[in-house]
């Protein structure tokens, strides 16, 4: 509901703010947020709630498409025995399923590493192609854009797709460089919305602990 309020106000022309004339970022999934501000712009209050929780439906069955393919990937002729345990782990995991409903971010998440673990097994497996390089840049930097601890997600991806992939130089730096210039472009608009280049969450909840602590 923070996010929510965020969204609604971004949607109604008061900015992306808690309170209308206070520049405060006191969300932490920005693109969530910039779609529940397409679902308050086109629908009333509660018709948008409604929308939020039916795009958290969507993600939670676009996380599944994701994983078969992923799994059809993995295990090839084995992929019959081993896809009905795997759909059925990870479509009955609570936080998977029940957080998107509830207007979380976690679906988007799942739904963007799930579907760029499954890019970055393709590129393993297939001849090098720009579209796979390109997808996967982009589905992590949806991620980082979803999340900023997304980055670290995306870094694990990452160090387990490319190494050892046929992908070209310039491919490499493709996949890489996406999810790295989302991180840059949302600290550089952060900073010049927000005036600092993290989240007010951030500050409150780490902001005079020791690095150890951290």
């Amino acid at each position: 509901m923070v996010s929510l309020r965020y969204a609604w106000n971004l949607a109604h022309g008061n900015g992306l703010v808690w309170n209308p004339g206070e520049r405060i970022e006191g969300y932490t999934n920005l693109l969530q947020t910039l779609l529940m501000a397409l679902a308050c712009r086109a629908f009333s209050t509660v018709a948008a709630v409604l929308a939020v929780q039916l795009l958290g439906l969507a993600t939670c069955l676009a996380t599944l498409a994701a994983l078969r393919r992923f799994v059809l990937r993995l295990d090839g002729p084995d992929a019959p025995r081993t896809l009905p345990s795997a759909l059925l782990l990870v479509g009955t995991c609570y936080p998977v399923l029940s957080w998107p409903l509830l207007g979380m971010e976690t679906g988007l998440m799942s739904l963007f590493v799930t579907a760029s673990a499954a890019v970055a097994l393709a590129i393993h497996q297939d001849a090098p192609r720009w579209r796979d390089a390109l997808a996967l840049g982009g589905l992590l930097g949806l991620c980082v854009l979803t999340r900023a601890d997304g980055t670290v997600l995306a870094a694990g991806v990452l160090l387990g797709g490319l190494p050892g992939s046929r992908l070209r130089p310039a491919q490499r730096i493709a996949a890489a460089g996406l999810p790295l210039l989302a991180a840059a472009s949302q600290t550089v608009w952060r900073l010049w919305y927000y005036g600092d280049i993290v989240p007010n969450t951030a500050r409150l909840k780490v902001e005079g602990m020791s690095a150890l602590a951290r």
